[in-house]
């Protein structure tokens, strides 16, 4: 009998996962305990003699199993980067009572120490973080110089201007990249990590005065940019010591408010999705784009491991606003359409420099195959409202949303039926009208919400990928 393919790749992969991991205590320091519950099994799994969790918070979902240790930090925020910044400050003064955890279930202090990939930090507990972030791929997170990396890779973008935060250098720039639709301010990295659109807004020339006075406290700089229809969107790549792996495009579900709204200048960050599908023209400039930014990434800083590169697909093709240097979110259907393959813990592997054995062609193939067969996403928004557990919620035709404690609140997830909806469109639309029924239903506080439009009309032309 054949064997399936790709079968003897995975096996390799799986044999390099033991090989990290196989015998080892390992820490789990600075996730969501629910965000843990996948990670724990995976390890114990690929051979982890045990695991402990230094939690920053409970989080959303299933736990991991009570035999487990852990300790919470109880770490908040008013905004997702804000827990984030949090987050790493609360990993540099662990309280004693954590510390003594620690040391009791790792007396020889040689446990393997694995951090989100948005993490800054290089200890923990006096532990070396295995595959942490180096401090030069960290400073390529700056929404502010992304352009100019894009240049030097050669891909194409649109134009922008960074400016002091200064309210006469703001509108000056806003006046050069306004084409009638108002411009998109990026802050920069001064202040540490930020994203899920959290120092981004739409400004529109009555408004200017009052963002540069917004982002003064928080930014010295700001990218300006003129705002751009299209649906938003974001590819991955892989940077393995033999080359560049590139994988499928993935919607990102960014949401707006209507114009007359309070919030109407704060894009909605509300997840990702594989549904949508680009024509076969956009996908592959997608992917050709994500290939130069790592080949670059490469060169430069000498990376290893996922990465993605944002952006809009414009009317007039794809356009990127920004790059992060990390293991992005939007990854997630990699893990569900392959399991086996690891791929989380093979970022960090490869990111500690222990990814010789990572080969950047099979690698695309297998998560490529696997992305365009199995579709996925998590469509998730954070509300003003108080949870204190988890609850699921049907939206027939739609999906499941999973609700439970999150930043400053409430966390609501999204999973949508991909038996039931048909790959291809936009995905956001749905979105809305799942998370307006649970307002209805439940009394969350979503509020009135408008997708992006998509401009470019064959993005919504039937693919051959699902």
């Amino acid at each position: 009998m054949d064997e399936p393919v790709g079968e003897s790749t995975l096996d390799r992969y799986a044999a390099l996962r033991r090989r990290i991991v196989g015998g080892r205590r390992i820490v789990l320091a600075g996730h969501h305990l629910a965000g843990t519950t996948k990670w724990v099994e995976k390890l114990l799994h690929d051979g982890a003699s045990a695991c402990y969790v230094l939690a920053c918070a409970v989080g959303t979902g299933e736990l991991p199993d009570d035999s487990i240790g852990r300790f919470v930090l109880g770490v908040t925020g008013l905004t997702p980067s804000d827990e984030v910044r949090a987050v790493n400050r609360a990993l540099r003064d662990i309280p004693a009572a954590a510390l003594e955890a620690i040391e009791a279930f790792d007396p020889s202090g040689d446990a393997l120490v694995l951090c989100p990939p948005y993490m800054d930090q290089q200890h923990v507990a006096g532990r070396a973080v295995y595959g942490g972030r180096r401090p030069e791929w960290t400073a390529l997170e700056d929404k502010t110089i992304a352009d100019a990396l894009f240049d030097r890779a050669g891909v194409e973008r649109a134009p922008s201007i960074v400016a002091p935060v200064d309210a006469e250098a703001l509108r000056a720039a806003a006046g050069v990249l306004d084409h009638g639709d108002g411009t998109v301010w990026a802050g920069d990295a001064r202040d540490g990590f930020h994203g899920g659109g959290d120092l981004v807004r739409w400004v529109r020339p009555d408004d200017i005065d009052d963002f540069a006075a917004w982002y003064a406290p928080q930014c010295d700089r700001v990218r300006v940019a003129p705002f751009l229809e299209g649906i938003p969107c974001s590819i991955h790549g892989f940077v393995c010591d033999d080359g560049v792996a590139v994988f499928r495009p993935m919607e990102m579900v960014i949401l707006r408010r209507p114009p007359d709204h309070p919030e109407r200048s704060r894009f909605v960050y509300a997840g990702m999705t594989s549904l949508w599908d680009p024509s076969p023209a956009d996908r592959e400039d997608m992917r050709a784009a994500a290939r130069r930014v790592g080949t670059l990434l490469a060169a430069e800083v000498d990376y290893r491991g996922a990465y993605t590169v944002d952006g809009i697909m414009t009317r007039d093709g794809f356009r990127p606003t920004e790059m992060n240097p990390r293991y992005g979110g939007a990854l997630g259907y990699a893990y569900a359409s392959l399991p086996r393959l690891g791929l989380p813990l093979l970022h960090i592997i490869a990111a500690a420099g222990d990814g010789t054995q990572i080969r950047s062609t099979e690698l695309e193939s297998l998560v490529v195959a696997a992305g365009d067969r199995t579709r996925w996403g998590a469509s998730n928004m954070f509300l003003p409202a108080p949870c204190s557990q988890t609850s699921v919620f049907e939206v027939p035709g739609i999906g499941r949303i999973t609700i439970g404690p999150g930043v400053a609140g409430t966390f609501a997830r999204l999973e949508p039926d991909v038996e039931a909806i048909a790959p291809g469109p936009s995905f956001a639309a749905r979105a809305i009208e799942a998370f307006e029924r649970a307002e209805s239903d439940l009394g969350l506080p979503v509020g009135p919400l408008v997708a992006a439009t998509s401009v470019r009309s064959s993005t919504e032309l039937a693919t051959p990928f699902g």
